[in-house]
C-alpha cells in the first residue's frame, strides 16, 4: 500500500463479546463511501493483540465483556495509542458511566440493539471530522525527521492531529495560544506550522504577522486550519501575510 493511501485509509476496530454482533458492525460501516480498513475483536485483551503498538482511527466497543471491559479497553488505550474517535456500545445505564466516559474522551454512544442507520450516521460524522486533519498533513512534506507545531487550543483537534503525525512517524509539539506558539517557534524551531485561525491572546493572523516580521522564524511554512466558516477576505489576508 503506498504511503499516499495508507494516510487516506480510515481504520476502525469494533470489539464485541459477540462475533455476529462485531461482523454485522463491520458490514455496515464497509457500505460507507469511504477508504476503510475494519478490524474486528472478541475481547479487549484480543483487540490489544491485534492493535500491537498500531493506531486506528475509530474504536467502537461495548462496555460489558468478559474479563477486560470497553471502558478498560479505552482506559489502556491513553498510552499513546488512543484513537480519534471512540464509540461505545452499552445495553446498560451504568451510574457513573456519563463521568467516566467524558474523562476517558468518549465522543459517542450506541445502545443496544444497535440501530445500523444510526451507526453509519455516527461512523460517518466521525470519519468527516478525521478528514480535514488528514488534508492539512498530506499537504506537508514527507521527510520523517520533520517536527510540526500543533497551535490550537481545542483539545479534539489537537488530538486529533497528534494521532494521526505520531501514526505517520513524525514529530510534533503543541502549543494552546498564539503567544506560546511564537515562543515555541523560536525555541525549537520546528519545520512546519499547523495554525489555527481562532486562538487566545493572539490569533492565527496575528502570529502569522509576527512570524513573517521576525527573521529567525520567518522561514518556517505554516498552514492555516479552522472549523469555521471563512470568507474571501480571510482568505486574501492570509495570502498576503
Amino acid at each position: 500500500m503506498s504511503d499516499s493511501t495508507q494516510l487516506q485509509t480510515i481504520r476502525v476496530l469494533i470489539v464485541d463479546d459477540h462475533p455476529n454482533t462485531a461482523e454485522m458492525l463491520a458490514r455496515m460501516i464497509r457500505k460507507l463511501d469511504f477508504p476503510m480498513e475494519v478490524l474486528t475483536a472478541s475481547s479487549g485483551e484480543d483487540a490489544l493483540q491485534q492493535l500491537g503498538s498500531d493506531l486506528v482511527d475509530i474504536v467502537i466497543t461495548d462496555f460489558m465483556m468478559p474479563g477486560m471491559s470497553g471502558l478498560d479497553l479505552i482506559e489502556t488505550l491513553q498510552d499513546g495509542r488512543k484513537p480519534a474517535h471512540i464509540i461505545l456500545m452499552t445495553a446498560y445505564d451504568t451510574p457513573g458511566l456519563s463521568t467516566t466516559a467524558r474523562r476517558l474522551g468518549i465522543q459517542n454512544y450506541l445502545v443496544k440493539p444497535v440501530d445500523p442507520e444510526r451507526v453509519r450516521d455516527i461512523v460517518s460524522k466521525a470519519i468527516q471530522e478525521i478528514l480535514p486533519y488528514r488534508m492539512a498533513i498530506r499537504s506537508t512534506t514527507r521527510q520523517r525527521s520533520f517536527k510540526i507545531l500543533i497551535a490550537d487550543d481545542y483539545p479534539d483537534n489537537v488530538r486529533l492531529l497528534s494521532v494521526r503525525l505520531r501514526n505517520e512517524g513524525y514529530e510534533y509539539i503543541t502549543a494552546e495560544d498564539g503567544v506560546i506558539a511564537l515562543e515555541k517557534m523560536r525555541s525549537e524551531q520546528p519545520d512546519l506550522v499547523l495554525l489555527d485561525v481562532n486562538m487566545p491572546r493572539k490569533d492565527g493572523f496575528q502570529v502569522l504577522r509576527e512570524m513573517r516580521a521576525d527573521p529567525d522564524i520567518a522561514h518556517i511554512p505554516a498552514i492555516m486550519i479552522t472549523a469555521a466558516r471563512i470568507g474571501v477576505r480571510d482568505v486574501q489576508k492570509g495570502l498576503s501575510l
